[in-house]
């Protein structure tokens, strides 16, 4: 296999992953709008805005960078995904013990319990990102 067809093949994998991705976020919204009252949905999507901005800080580009990085060794593999699960750690430590506060400031105490539980995602995210990245690269 030449190179240039590996790499049409490559961009095919991840073209077709990103767009799966997005047509299942689009169709789990849809059900849960249809599912859910009006007040649980904009629950919901409350703590998507909360999480959704902290986890682009989290990722902050540096999977990328390895991805696109021309040489790379399995240390810096290590030290990008340390350094992502100790940030995903104060992350998650940060919106657990700030759920209570953002819950009375939108007076609802729902919002807290939705917050702590979202906010595992932040220790999840070195574990996927990291095989993502080694898949990609």
């Amino acid at each position: 296999m030449s190179d240039s067809h590996a790499f049409k093949k490559g961009v095919q994998w991840v073209f077709g992953g990103n767009l799966g991705a997005k047509a299942f976020e689009f169709i789990f919204g849809v059900i849960l709008a249809r599912l859910l009252m009006p007040e649980d949905f904009g629950r919901v999507l409350t703590v998507q805005i909360f999480t959704g901005i902290a986890s682009l800080v989290l990722s902050g580009g540096l999977a990328s960078a390895l991805i696109q990085a021309k040489d790379v060794v399995a240390r810096d593999f290590r030290v990008i995904f340390t350094f992502q699960l100790a940030l995903g750690v104060v992350f998650f430590l940060s919106f657990y013990f700030l759920s209570d506060i953002i819950a009375m400031w939108f007076d609802d105490p729902v919002l807290a319990d939705l917050i702590k539980v979202s906010a595992v995602g932040f220790l999840l995210k070195p574990f996927l990102g990291m095989p993502n990245a080694v898949l990609q690269r």
